[in-house]
């Protein structure tokens, strides 16, 4: 029999990734059909009751500052799923990889009081009260990563010119990774200390690039992030303006490296202009983003993620390579385009379009980019391809980010509980139009514990000589807490092929898709 409980801890604080892993960790643990860990928000509310978790009688003594854990499975294991949450709760953490150490303070200014060394808050909060909580730590001399999103635009920049005329750094908001001082916070991977400095307005494109900077033997002094909406024109780059003239004034840092998705006019126009005018080595990647007539005697343009990692190692003094190209440093030796398409039982299909399943935003604005003109009309819900009305629902070429907001209401982001990508990439082996199914692998500090296992369990059925072809890349490193090889291998095991990046990865997904179109099968 199916039963619904719940609990409600009164006047009690925990932050979003942390109530985001204790759900998906007591859905691993027991077979409910469904169970949330939030605060008592008014949206939460709504979504609770959506998920039919809770009542609308339930949910009306419920106040903003209480925290809910609800439950709906069979009756004999709902009271012991509602235990190992509250347990998770109580001991600061969760049994998966996000955990998220509790800090006693209820306020900014008491966690001053007792940390007198701190020199940063990390504000993850409902976006109604982040602002203030910000300002507090502004006004308590801390620098800010802000994680908290739906925050006003108006009230980001007004954050971030205040904190760039006290100096003091504002990441957000929206901003989920960073690396301070060789401290990795919020998503970000375990990389080694090095020479290379990035701000990032993309989370995972700082990740990616971070990541294969490790791989190939260097290092990074710094990793600002600004949010995503930090090169509106409306905001101006403000956050990525302060993080070059930190970067300059870093004496540990010799190359700086600037991330985004594509920015306003205005602020391209800005920062490109900054960049030129920098007295270090500057790579600039603007995905999707035309950059002609910058100085290119001062600034260097990556074209994809990798080949800005590429150009940032290009220009660092660093480890002597031995010969070593930049994509043999990265190791990961693969199969050749030949082998991958020879392996298949019918070398010949009708198959024609392409899924790619991503839950890195900046990797699947890459993805479309680079598959523009391969592909005639590629369907997304980003704005760089075509407007899909059910991104879970694909017909013909589509590659969607399942990190988007619309997708993860009510339920945690896919880098931390992957479900529904592996829901997709099993549907996607079962479509006979699908020809290739392409997608991200994200590791570090925020991400599941072994993502690789869920997917290799989605596509169990399927022999790794059968259509489509599935292709990854995988974006972290040997010291991350999933380890980079364990993941390859068991991707790999399960037969997929595992591509350096990003860029590789779609770089292969084109020629397969090319080389299956010239033969002639399909018009």
């Amino acid at each position: 029999m199916v039963s619904r409980k719940h609990r409600v801890i009164t006047d009690t604080y925990a932050d979003s990734v942390k109530l985001m892993q204790i759900s998906s960790d007591v859905l691993e643990s027991y077979d409910l059909e469904d169970a949330s860990a939030v605060m008592g928000t008014e949206n939460n509310r709504k979504q609770l009751s959506d998920a039919s978790l809770l009542d609308q009688d339930q949910l009306a003594d419920i106040d903003p500052d209480d925290l809910v854990m609800a439950v709906r499975g069979p009756e004999e294991i709902v009271s012991d799923a509602l235990d190992l949450m509250e347990s998770q709760l109580s001991a600061g953490g969760s049994t998966g990889s996000a955990t998220v150490e509790e800090i006693p303070p209820k306020s900014i200014e008491r966690g001053v009081q007792q940390f007198e060394e701190a020199n940063l808050a990390l504000i993850s909060v409902p976006g109604e009260y982040a602002p203030q909580e910000a300002w507090k730590a502004l006004n308590q001399g801390l620098h800010v990563q802000l994680f908290s999103d739906n925050v006003d635009i108006e009230t980001e920049r007004a954050l971030k010119q205040h904190g760039r005329q006290e100096e003091l750094l504002v990441m957000g908001p929206d901003c989920g990774t960073a690396i301070i001082n060789n401290v990795p916070l919020g998503f970000a991977n375990s990389v080694s200390e090095g020479n290379i400095g990035l701000v990032s307005a993309s989370g995972t494109g700082l990740q990616e690039v971070s990541s294969l900077i490790d791989r190939a033997g260097y290092g990074i002094s710094q990793a600002i992030g600004t949010g995503g909406r930090d090169l509106k024109d409306e905001v101006g780059g403000v956050g990525m303006l302060q993080g070059i003239d930190a970067l300059v004034g870093d004496s540990d840092t010799e190359v700086i490296v600037l991330i985004s998705k594509p920015p306003g006019p205005k602020t391209r126009d800005k920062l490109l202009k900054a960049a030129s005018e920098c007295p270090k080595p500057t790579v600039v990647n603007f995905i999707g983003t035309s950059v002609d007539g910058v100085d290119t005697d001062h600034v260097v343009i990556g074209e994809t993620l990798e080949d800005t990692a590429r150009e940032a190692v290009s220009q660092a003094p660093g480890p002597d390579t031995e010969g070593e190209t930049f994509t043999q440093k990265m190791g990961l030796n693969e199969q050749s385009m030949p082998e991958v398409l020879s392996k298949r039982s019918s070398p010949e299909t009708s198959r024609k379009y392409v899924r790619g399943l991503y839950t890195g935003g900046t990797l699947c604005s890459e993805a479309i980019s680079m598959l523009d003109g391969e592909l005639e009309t590629i369907g997304s819900n980003l704005s760089l391809g075509e407007p899909m009305d059910e991104p879970l629902v694909p017909s013909g070429h589509t590659i969607v980010d399942l990190g988007e907001d619309e997708l993860t209401q009510g339920r945690p982001h896919p880098m931390i509980d992957p479900e529904l990508r592996d829901e997709q990439i099993q549907q996607a082996t079962r479509d006979s139009e699908v020809l290739v199914v392409l997608f991200d692998v994200v590791l570090g500090h925020g991400a599941h514990a072994n993502p690789a296992e869920g997917i290799a369990d989605a596509i169990s059925g399927m022999e790794d000589n059968e259509w489509p072809i599935l292709v990854a890349s995988v974006t972290g490193t040997e010291s991350d807490p999933q380890g980079l090889s364990n993941q390859v291998q068991t991707l790999r095991d399960a037969g997929v092929h595992v591509a350096k990046s990003n860029a590789e990865a779609v770089q292969t997904t084109k020629l397969i898709h090319s080389a299956v179109q010239n033969r002639g099968v399909y018009e």
